[in-house]
């Protein structure tokens, strides 16, 4: 059976925004972000992490550093009672000099590869699930797949400046964390 799914990016979404977080000692959940995902979890959700990770093509940041904090990232929120069913990341950046990641993709937000992985691995109903993003990047990944998107403030992007090109991108609805998306999302459908 479909169940419905949680897309969310990590940096400004479910952990304070840190340019570039490579340092476990940065990571830090938002206010409220695993009473989020618990609610997500006991209301039949899939919870899934889709992260751009451009610091592993750019030598900022390998796998097992990574892998250390998103570790962490799940044993803080396991005080909370909430869990992640996957976590997917890119760690592409043709701007990056460590081979092979050094390479244009397919899994880079704004680009879908992430999602459609998901989808390959787990039955998701597309049309009762949700993006929360925090940039034009996460947003517009939601649009290319029709997925309702929240765009979280607070976090690298929004509100964007009115100069900002990337102010023409908005989400289906703005939110001021992830647990107000969440809480409208389960509240709409």
């Amino acid at each position: 059976m479909k169940k419905p799914a949680a897309f969310l990016d990590r940096d400004g979404v479910i952990c304070e925004y840190v340019d570039h977080l490579h340092q476990i000692s940065e990571f830090k959940l938002r206010d409220k972000a695993g009473e989020a995902i618990k609610f997500l979890n006991d209301n039949g959700f899939l919870v899934f992490v889709i992260t751009n990770q451009p610091m592993i093509a750019k030598g900022l940041l390998n796998l097992q550093e990574l892998s250390e904090i998103h570790n962490k990232m799940q044993l803080e929120l396991s005080h909370f009672g909430a869990k992640i069913d996957a976590i997917e990341f890119c760690p592409h950046s043709i701007e990056g000099n460590v081979k092979p990641w050094n390479v244009e993709c397919q899994c880079r937000k704004p680009k879908t590869g992430m999602i459609e992985k998901l989808c390959s691995s787990y039955l998701i109903d597309l049309n009762k699930s949700f993006l929360a993003g925090d940039t034009w990047r996460d947003i517009e990944c939601a649009k290319s797949l029709s997925l309702f998107s929240y765009g979280v403030k607070g976090g690298a992007g929004f509100p964007y400046p009115d100069t900002s090109p990337h102010n023409k991108t908005k989400p289906n609805l703005f939110a001021e964390s992830l647990f107000e998306a969440v809480q409208t999302h389960i509240k709409k459908i």
